[in-house]
């Protein structure tokens, strides 16, 4: 059965014809959005699914994994290289800052960009006042440090900025960017996620939005286990869960209006209001209300905290996030509604094994080379 059948909600699919679109966001600069395609270039849509331009960015013609926008820049990323085009775009004065393979970039407030790149360390690019690009590799002085995927997580009240980093084997980073105008420091706090005496290998990390907890982030495990912490500078992990139920290898976690989805090899799973009840302090025990979508997604994504985007073969597919809980068949207290409605979707209720203590945090000092 083709997947959009299987949504009680109108997935809206954007098509594409061409290469295949390998990243999914958003287009800040006018509140569209924005696809990365196999070939290195991008393309901007409507909502409703309008071209509005096609560019290639990436001369190499490497898959983008990564699309990220600050000030008048924007930033793509790649296996090979990270490359910054000015505005306007399409058509702006384009620059390769970097020859070497990235896993995404993320945009700083201050006019830059970072980007994880694994056992090279972190890039951080910053531009300078005579419009000349600068950038720097980021290690751990005492030990090596690995860069997957970042988050940015939220600004303290003294201006500095706080980001997220999974980091495979080597856990969980709070990377904390200080500036004083005219130079940055960044400070690593290295945690290990264990089970027994094993490693938890994390692979994605996402922030949670929320006023009351600015600085609370979810990460996820390539075995499926979700780690939520109600503050990442300061706990390395307040709740951890592990699903034994979910099937497939994790790919990626998102969190928005309060939910947490989970995307893996075999299907993608909505944790209706998991977020929220962790953040207030609401009890989680026993079984958790889960919505299974099975697919074969390459990716999810989620824009203006409206829209979810499952990137599938020649499709996207594009939701209302607002619309999921009374689709699936929740009620307002998001169980399952005891009036007969039905979802065709695959519901369970499952049982976490939870572990509270899993985290050992460390500080790990950064060198610059």
């Amino acid at each position: 059965m083709p997947i959009i059948q299987q949504m009680p909600i109108e997935a809206k699919p954007i098509d594409f014809s061409g290469p295949q679109v390998t990243w999914a966001g958003e287009f800040p600069w006018t509140h569209d959005l924005c696809f990365g395609t196999e070939d290195g270039s991008i393309r901007v849509r409507s909502v409703n699914g309008d071209e509005i331009s096609y560019d290639p960015i990436v001369e190499s013609g490497e898959a983008i994994n990564g699309v990220a926008f600050s000030r008048d820049m924007v930033a793509v990323s790649t296996r090979g290289e990270l490359v910054i085009v000015r505005h306007p775009f399409p058509g702006g004065l384009k620059t390769t800052v970097y020859d070497g393979g990235v896993h995404g970039v993320v945009a700083t407030g201050s006019g830059g960009f970072l980007a994880p790149a694994g056992s090279s360390g972190l890039i951080q690019v910053e531009l300078l006042p005579d419009g000349r690009f600068r950038h720097r590799e980021l290690r751990g002085s005492d030990a090596e440090l690995y860069f997957y995927r970042m988050a940015w997580v939220g600004r303290t009240d003294r201006g500095d900025e706080i980001f997220a980093c999974a980091g495979r084997n080597d856990g969980l980073m709070a990377i904390t960017i200080k500036s004083d105008g005219t130079r940055s420091e960044i400070a690593v706090s290295k945690g290990f996620i264990t089970t027994g005496d094993e490693r938890i290998d994390i692979v994605d990390v996402c922030r949670i939005p929320s006023s009351t907890h600015p600085f609370a982030t979810a990460s996820l495990g390539i075995d499926n286990s979700l780690h939520l912490s109600h503050d990442i500078r300061h706990e390395h992990a307040q709740l951890g869960l592990t699903f034994p139920e979910m099937q497939g290898t994790a790919y990626n976690l998102l969190s928005a209006q309060g939910h947490i989805f989970i995307l893996t090899s075999d299907a993608f799973y909505f944790l209706p209001k998991l977020a929220d009840r962790f953040l207030s302090d609401a009890p989680i025990h026993g079984g958790l209300t889960v919505r299974r979508i099975p697919m074969e997604a390459l990716d999810s994504s989620i824009a203006y905290d409206e829209h979810l985007m499952l990137i599938i073969s020649r499709s996207v597919l594009l939701l209302e996030i607002s619309k999921l809980p009374a689709a699936f068949g929740l009620d307002d207290n998001l169980r399952p509604r005891l009036d007969g409605a039905s979802s065709p979707l695959e519901s369970n209720e499952m049982v976490p094994h939870f572990d509270h203590s899993a985290w050992s945090p460390r500080e790990c000092a950064v060198a610059e080379s």
